[in-house]
């Protein structure tokens, strides 16, 4: 659940037919839907994962301006996971 709201992650070869394979993941706020590329190695599954959760939950809390900027997202979502691995590593 993201903010109350449930969604379901699926693997996915493609995401969409147009992005030549750039995009790794993408979140269908519609469908309650995370799409994440199948061949994709595990610990970035995890990232593009929470990439996609935090596009979510700037969407629910009405911060949309923010989700729509994709450089902010990456790098907010960097920290997040390097401060998680960071503390998992030492404890």
């Amino acid at each position: 659940k993201i903010c109350g709201v449930p969604y379901k992650i699926k693997e996915v070869e493609v995401i969409d037919e147009a992005d030549e394979g750039i995009i790794q993941g993408k979140i269908i706020y519609s469908q309650g839907l995370i799409l994440i590329k199948k061949d994709l190695p595990k610990k970035l599954k995890k990232s593009v994962i929470f990439h996609e959760v935090l596009h979510g939950i700037l969407v629910h809390l009405g911060y949309d301006e923010y989700s729509e900027n994709e450089q902010f997202v990456q790098a907010l979502s960097n920290a997040i996971n390097q401060t998680f691995a960071l503390r998992r590593s030492h404890g």
